[in-house]
């Protein structure tokens, strides 16, 4: 009921902010009854349309939502609003705010696995989509408030990318968190592919005999 109520509505409808702000509430006040409940609650967030208001809104409150996260198929279906929600804001060039910013850097870089690859997928898929309507479209590029969102977490990604290349197979999650900060940056047409940025990864991708030389010549 609740997919059919949001699909059908324009995503500048009140509706929309309504299921945000009821959807949400319990598990912000920890109300809710399980893992499971949670995954229901964040699939019908999945349903929310992105616009510049609700956007911003969702993206504002799922960060504290995914830091007490404990469940993997929750975060799973948690990261689905706050990739498309993050895009959004991304593509029509509103800045960030600090608070937020700052948590998704934190939580990039998370000792809890769990936060850190979820949020670190988030942060690549919008990358992605931002590249993929660069392509898509000759006329748009990447906003300056995504360029230096993605200049704050340089840091977040060299640190998970230096790990991986020292110790790609001793890691408890594997090397993917390498592969994933790869992706964000060698992907063409990523603001952060050029210049000092793409020397510093480009270097460090042809240290790491993990990844496949394929990948690196088409990113290169």
């Amino acid at each position: 009921m609740a997919r059919i109520v949001l699909s059908s509505q324009p995503e500048t409808h009140a509706v929309h902010s309504l299921f945000v702000n009821e959807i949400s509430a319990l598990p912000k006040q920890g109300k809710t009854a399980s893992s499971e409940h949670r995954v229901t609650l964040y699939a019908i967030l999945a349903h929310v349309k992105p616009s510049g208001s609700v956007s911003s809104e969702l993206v504002n409150i799922l960060p504290s939502l995914f830091s007490k996260e404990t469940s993997e198929p929750a975060a799973a279906f948690l990261r689905v609003p706050l990739t498309t929600h993050l895009t959004r804001l991304l593509m029509d060039g509103r800045p960030l705010p600090t608070d937020v910013s700052s948590a998704i850097v934190k939580e990039c870089a998370s000792p809890k696995a769990l936060q850190r690859r979820s949020f670190l997928l988030a942060v690549a898929e919008s990358f992605w989509f931002l590249c993929d309507a660069m392509e898509e479209d000759p006329s748009f590029s990447i906003p300056e408030p995504a360029i230096t969102f993605g200049e704050t977490l340089l840091s977040s990604l060299e640190s998970n990318l230096r790990t991986t290349v020292a110790s790609p197979m001793n890691l408890l999650v594997g090397p993917i968190e390498g592969y994933i900060t790869l992706a964000i940056v060698l992907r063409r047409r990523s603001p952060l592919s050029v210049g000092e940025y793409h020397s510093l990864w480009s270097t460090l991708c042809l240290r790491a005999p993990q990844v496949p030389a394929r990948f690196c010549k088409s990113c290169l």
